[in-house]
């Protein structure tokens, strides 16, 4: 119910805020949302309840299930956090804004993953890094102005540099 709270109305509400006075009148509400809902996914995924569901919880792969949804909905609230964020302050920049966001969340789980040889974690961090970088191309280029524009390619260009290096390096230990 929580979750359906969440998703349905406070995440409404977050995304129709317009002006920077209704911004940071909200936001502490919304990160105090955000951070009990998305926690619970993120507690019930580490803890086990007890050892008789241990089994259960394995074989039907609810603990996937719950950290899925728990990952999904910290980006969807970061995805609205940024999108009102840019709204008030860089009206301009709201697609590029975004576009990082999605690249630096795909890092995130990339890394977490390989660091936990999680494969599905890496193919989906990837996946989402090529999404993002697609929408780089054929969408933020057609509506950002020239400074956006290099802005988004100088910072694609370091994340990806450094994704690579730190890839390789991890690679080379292994």
């Amino acid at each position: 119910l929580s979750f359906l709270r969440y998703f349905g109305v406070n995440m409404l509400d977050a995304y129709n805020l317009v002006n920077e006075q209704t911004y940071f009148q909200d936001l502490t509400k919304q990160i105090l949302t955000a951070i009990i809902i998305i926690g619970v996914f993120f507690i019930s995924y580490r803890l086990k309840f007890c050892i008789s569901l241990e089994k259960i919880i394995d074989q039907y792969q609810i603990r996937e299930f719950i950290m899925g949804g728990g990952i999904f909905l910290l980006f969807t609230f970061l995805n609205i956090e940024v999108i009102n964020w840019a709204k008030v302050f860089f009206p301009q920049a709201q697609h590029v804004s975004t576009t990082i966001l999605w690249i630096l969340f795909g890092i995130a789980i990339f890394v977490i993953s390989l660091n936990q040889n999680i494969s599905q974690g890496k193919k989906l961090g990837m996946g989402l890094i090529i999404i993002a970088i697609l929408k780089a191309f054929f969408i933020d280029l057609a509506d950002a102005d020239a400074l956006y524009r290099i802005i988004l390619f100088i910072v694609v260009g370091i994340l990806l540099f450094v994704l690579a290096y730190y890839y390789k390096k991890r690679e080379n230990t292994e």
